[in-house]
C-alpha cells in the first residue's frame, strides 16, 4: 500500500499541472492532494448497487474505448458548426458530442406560429463568448439563447471570432460558419454537408409539414466524406420536458431513434460505423433533475450520468462518490460520465464505478499525459495487482481533441485500426476550409 501510495503522489504532482492545449505553455500546481489509504480500504467495502440484465445490454450498445469529439472540435475549428462535425466525422470520431438547445418561436400579434423553432447546438455559454452576436445584436448580447428565433441566430458568424482568437490555426473557410442545427449533425454524420449559396448563405424555408409549420433544411452528399459514421452524444441543455419532447421527435423524423423504426444506415467495412448501431445515439444527464425525464423519453437509449460536484479528499469520498453511482444505477444510467475540471481520477473511482458493472468515460482528456493518466496506463502493472477489474479506468474519452485519442489508444494500447491516416491540417485541407 506504501508503494501505491508513493505512485499516487507521484502520478498527481506529474498530472496535476495545468496543461495549456499541444504545449503552448505550462505551468505546475501545488501538489496538495491529502491521500489517505484508509480511503482506498472504504472504497473496497463501500456498497454500490449493480446494473440488471437488461442495463448491461444497453450498456453494451456503446463501443468500448469510445473517443467522442466535444463539439467536434474546440481546437481545430470553431466549435459546434459544420467545419467541427465534418472534421471529427473524417478524423474517425466514435461520437460527436453536441449540447442542444431549442430557439424561440414567433408569432403575429394574433397569435398565429410565423417561426417554428429549431433545436440547435450551442453551449449553455452566453453567445458573446464565440460568436459576434455583440455586432449583430449590440443590446442583446447577454440574453439567452433561447430568447433568440432561428433567423435571429442564423445571422450570426461563429468563423470570423475562431479566426481572430486563434490565428495560427485560422482559415478563411471558417468565415461566416454559424450554429449548427441538430439535424445538420445528423445530416453530417451520414455523409453529407449543408447545401450553402456562392456567399456561404445555407439553403431554408420554412413549410408546412404534416400540418405544422417547419423549417426545411436542404444538404447534399459530402463529396470530402470518407465513410465514417460515428454516433451522437447529446447533453439537453436543460431538463425541460418540451426540449427533450422535441429531441425524440426529431430523432425520430430523422431516423435515428432506436425506440422507434430506426432506419439502416450505409457503413463501410473499415470505417466508423456506431451510426448503424442501436448505440447510435448516447444521451447524458449533468445533474439529477435530468436523469428520471431522460429514462422517460429515451428508456431504451444508453445514458450518462454526472453530478458535476468535486468530491471532498476525506475517508467520506467513497461514500459520496457511491451515492452518486447508486443514484445513476437505481435511475437506468449506464455509464458515470467524470469531468476531470472536477479532480484527477482516482483508480478507486474507477473501481467502483466498474463494480456496479457501469462504465467510466472522462472529459476534457486534452493532451497525452491526462490520457495516460485516465486510461490507467501509468503505472498500469501495479494498478492491475490492486484493481484487477479496473486497471484501465477509463472506458472512452470525451476530447477536444479526438485525433489525439485515436493515436495514443492505436499507439498504446494495440488497436492500429483507429490510427488517423491523415492528419487533423490535412484533413481541414480536404474539407475545403
Amino acid at each position: 500500500m506504501q508503494v501505491y501510495t508513493f505512485i499516487r503522489k507521484a502520478l498527481r504532482c506529474f498530472i496535476s499541472g495545468k496543461f495549456f492545449f499541444l504545449g503552448l505553455a505550462a505551468g505546475f500546481m501545488a501538489c496538495d492532494y491529502h491521500d489517505d489509504e484508509s480511503i482506498v480500504k472504504t472504497a473496497r467495502e463501500v456498497y454500490v448497487s449493480r446494473l440488471t440484465e437488461t442495463e448491461i445490454n444497453i450498456r453494451d450498445y456503446v463501443p468500448e474505448d469510445a473517443v467522442t469529439a466535444w463539439m467536434g472540435s474546440t481546437f481545430w475549428t470553431p466549435k459546434g458548426t459544420e467545419a467541427a462535425y465534418r472534421w471529427a466525422r473524417n478524423m474517425g470520431s466514435d461520437y460527436l458530442q453536441l449540447d442542444v438547445q431549442q430557439t424561440r418561436e414567433v408569432r403575429d400579434e394574433n397569435g398565429q406560429l410565423i417561426e417554428p423553432s429549431v433545436l440547435v447546438v450551442y453551449s449553455k455559454e452566453d453567445l458573446s463568448l464565440s460568436s459576434n452576436i455583440e455586432y449583430v445584436f449590440p443590446s442583446r448580447a447577454q440574453e439567452p439563447l433561447s430568447s433568440f428565433s432561428w433567423s435571429e441566430l442564423n445571422r450570426l458568424d461563429l468563423g470570423t471570432p475562431f479566426n481572430y482568437a486563434s490565428p495560427q490555426r485560422s482559415r478563411t473557410g471558417f468565415e461566416g460558419l454559424g450554429i449548427s442545427t441538430l439535424e445538420d449533425v445528423v445530416m453530417i454524420a451520414e455523409g453529407f454537408r449543408i447545401v450553402r449559396t456562392a456567399n456561404k448563405d445555407r439553403k431554408q424555408s420554412i413549410v408546412l409539414r404534416n400540418g405544422e409549420l417547419q423549417w426545411d433544411f436542404f444538404y447534399e452528399q459530402d463529396p470530402a466524406d470518407n465513410g465514417n459514421r460515428p454516433g451522437l452524444f447529446i447533453h439537453p441543455a436543460a431538463a425541460d420536458t418540451s426540449l427533450l419532447k422535441k429531441i425524440s421527435l426529431e430523432l425520430e423524423r430523422l431516423g435515428w431513434n432506436i425506440d422507434r423504426d430506426p432506419k439502416d444506415i450505409p457503413t463501410q467495412p473499415g470505417k466508423v460505423q456506431v451510426a448503424n448501431t442501436k448505440g447510435r445515439v448516447f444521451l447524458h444527464a449533468s445533474g439529477r433533475k435530468m436523469l428520471a425525464p431522460l429514462e422517460f423519453y429515451f428508456g431504451g437509449f444508453p445514458k450518462s450520468f454526472s453530478e458535476n460536484t468535486p468530491l471532498e479528499n476525506s475517508r467520506d469520498a467513497p461514500f459520496a462518490f457511491a451515492d452518486q453511482l447508486n443514484f445513476a444505477v437505481n435511475n437506468y444510467a449506464q455509464f458515470i460520465f467524470w469531468d476531470i475540471s472536477l479532480g484527477l481520477l482516482e483508480p478507486w473511482q474507477a473501481d467502483l464505478v466498474h463494480r456496479t458493472g457501469m462504465r467510466l468515460h472522462v472529459g476534457r482528456v486534452n493532451h497525452e499525459e491526462t490520457f495516460k493518466q485516465v486510461t490507467g496506463y501509468y503505472f498500469r502493472e501495479r494498478l492491475s495487482q490492486m484493481f484487477p477489474a479496473s486497471w484501465e479506468l477509463a472506458d472512452g474519452v470525451l476530447t477536444d481533441l479526438p485525433d489525439l485519442s485515436l493515436l495514443l489508444y492505436a499507439s498504446l494500447y494495440n488497436q492500429p485500426t483507429r490510427r488517423p491516416s491523415v492528419d487533423a491540417v490535412e484533413i481541414l485541407d480536404e474539407l475545403g476550409y
